[in-house]
């Protein structure tokens, strides 16, 4: 799982992810959308590897070929608590493994940031069973224009977590909906 690179913005890896990041996206999502998340990202992972370049007599700079990447940002909350935001993850066909590798990514940096109580995203329909199935909590529908998008969100166990009496407040008969406004407030 760790060879994932983590970068932030600025980072020497960025014009490749510019450049290759439709078609990492199996071009599922648009250029004008990845384009705008890569303007206000914060930080992220990807799989990276640099290209052979074989029988070349000059040295040239070095092609990179990224896998899969996931882009974040923080969110601060009024209540002083920090939420991650997944903006985007994406994975090359073939290597579908890796965006649950992504997440994982985020999910332990938000274990290891006390102040970090949970961690939101943006499910396409077909993908909302799958992230379920992740300990995501499905909350009110978004108007994704061209597909139905539902709000997800992951809460963030710390061992040690001054979260732990808003997560105590919430009861299991609550909605999701309901949970995501508590965070909110």
């Amino acid at each position: 799982m760790n060879n994932f690179y983590h970068f932030t913005k600025g980072d020497k890896y960025i014009d490749d992810l510019i450049a290759q990041s439709f078609e990492i996206c199996r071009s599922k999502i648009s250029k004008r959308y990845i384009k705008y998340i890569i303007e206000n990202f914060e930080f992220g992972w990807m799989h990276v590897s640099p290209i052979a370049q074989v029988g070349q007599k000059r040295k040239r700079k070095t092609e990179n070929r990224i896998y899969s990447f996931i882009l974040c940002r923080t969110l601060e909350n009024p209540n002083g608590n920090i939420s991650l935001y997944v903006d985007l993850v994406c994975n090359r066909e073939g290597n579908s493994p890796e965006g649950k590798q992504l997440l994982q990514n985020v999910e332990n940096f938000a274990r290891n940031n006390a102040n970090i109580n949970a961690i939101y995203l943006n499910g396409i329909v077909d993908l909302v069973k799958y992230y379920e199935k992740l300990g995501y909590i499905k909350g009110s529908m978004i108007d994704g224009k061209d597909d139905i998008v539902y709000q997800m969100i992951k809460w963030v166990e710390h061992t040690e977590s001054s979260f732990s009496d808003d997560i105590d407040s919430i009861t299991s008969t609550e909605n999701s909906e309901d949970i995501i406004k508590k965070l909110k407030q």
